[in-house]
């Protein structure tokens, strides 16, 4: 068949997604005019992407691009959240009712956007979550990130469901204090030791356990995507995401290199409720620095503190686990005020902007992660579409510190956010 006309079959067959809407409601956020996506051509669609990163002039030319490029069942699992999706569109809809309290009559010709985070000294606060299975969305994969984010200074989180090897990872990133590891557990404490060894020896400093996984959320757009897409599922990942039954918990681990030698015979289930006790028998075996990943409460935020863990992140999954209806920026002050500074604080979720950045460091964030955004410029152009990503947020959030009045992230405080009534 024509090059061309597969394309446009091809885009066609986007168009009808039903992912293609929470697509167009993130570009409202842009500033750009709504465009009536379920009208818009083939061809229209494909003129309107760009040809290079450096032609991005925000992350959603970037996610066009990258809709374009990942399969539609990947890409329904990136864009897909829990039930109706609703948490998922809270996450980034939320930061719409922040405003921003503009100070002026402050030198801000010079900005500085350094933090420091467990010891380590950061150039940025934005610090990339962890995404599993990234080679889902270009072949560069996890190395690709991990190049970028070593370019670009920032700190990158590891998934244990990485479909790169960690040393190549590691490798990428150069700086192993910029390569954090998270650790999805199993049901087989002696599996979490194992990996938790590999990623130690790897030089990663910090372990990151995921504490919104007791079982996996009811991911209805998830299913719906992957019942469209022709290939089989099993051929990427062991299982069909589009069957509702419980997966195959050896075989989906054995395609992930951190998995693939260690002895799965005992293992029953993926999913492992993480508790305070599970924690505390890891804690004797390591002597990298806990993260719990997760947080929403202010009751398990104190839970945290009270037991030693280092350090708190606030997120949802991207609103794929719980479909509570309350975003991470509302969840965030509660945990803040928990915290109360004894620990450093995370929170992703919706992060579309550098003045998103800059709000959630406004309400107490120590950084702030980011995740589907990676995988648009993944998918976009590889290892360059997500250094472009990284720079784009970065330079939204150097602007908007110049303009609002804030110097530094020191600077940055509650007094320059409120709430929309």
């Amino acid at each position: 068949m024509d090059p061309d006309r597969l394309r446009r079959r091809f885009l066609g067959y986007l168009l009808a997604s039903p992912f293609l809407p929470l697509l167009g409601a993130c570009r409202d956020r842009s500033g750009a005019p709504p465009a009536p996506q379920a009208t818009r051509s083939a061809d229209a669609m494909e003129q309107a992407l760009i040809a290079s990163p450096q032609e991005a002039l925000d992350l959603f030319d970037l996610a066009t691009v990258g809709q374009h490029n990942i399969a539609p069942a990947h890409w329904g699992s990136l864009m897909s959240g829990s039930d109706d999706d609703r948490t998922m569109r809270l996450n980034s809809e939320s930061f719409e009712r922040l405003q921003i309290r503009a100070r002026r009559l402050i030198d801000t010709s010079k900005v500085d956007t350094s933090i420091e985070l467990l010891g380590l000294k950061l150039s940025s606060p934005i610090v990339l979550s962890p995404l599993s299975g990234q080679q889902a969305y270009h072949p560069d994969g996890e190395v690709g990130t991990a190049a970028a984010a070593r370019k670009r200074g920032h700190l990158l989180t590891l998934s244990s469901l990485t479909s790169k090897p960690i040393a190549a990872v590691a490798d990428a990133i150069g700086d192993r204090s910029h390569l954090w590891f998270q650790c999805y557990p199993t049901d087989q404490l002696s599996v979490a030791l194992d990996v938790i060894k590999r990623a130690e020896d790897a030089g990663t400093s910090v372990l990151v356990f995921t504490a919104d996984v007791p079982a996996r959320g009811n991911r209805v757009s998830l299913i719906r995507s992957a019942r469209k897409d022709p290939r089989p599922c099993e051929s990427c990942h062991g299982d069909n995401p589009a069957q509702q039954g419980p997966r195959n918990a050896q075989a989906f681990l054995r395609k992930f290199p951190m998995y693939s030698t260690v002895d799965l015979g005992q293992v029953k289930t993926f999913f492992r409720p993480t508790t305070l006790d599970f924690v505390a028998k890891v804690r004797s075996a390591t002597k990298m620095k806990i993260a719990i990943k997760g947080i929403v409460t202010a009751e398990d935020a104190r839970l945290c503190v009270d037991n030693g863990i280092d350090l708190v992140w606030v997120s949802n999954h991207g609103g794929r686990q719980e479909n509570s209806g309350m975003s991470t920026i509302e969840s965030l002050p509660e945990v803040v005020a928990a915290v109360a500074g004894k620990v450093p604080i995370i929170v992703d979720g919706g992060v579309r902007r550098g003045t998103d950045v800059f709000k959630a460091l406004a309400l107490g964030a120590t950084a702030v992660g980011i995740g589907r955004p990676l995988a648009w410029g993944l998918g976009a152009f590889g290892s360059a579409g997500v250094e472009r990503a990284l720079e784009l947020l970065q330079l939204e959030l150097t602007k908007t510190m110049q303009i609002v009045g804030t110097p530094s992230i020191a600077a940055i405080t509650s007094a320059h956010v409120r709430w929309r009534s």
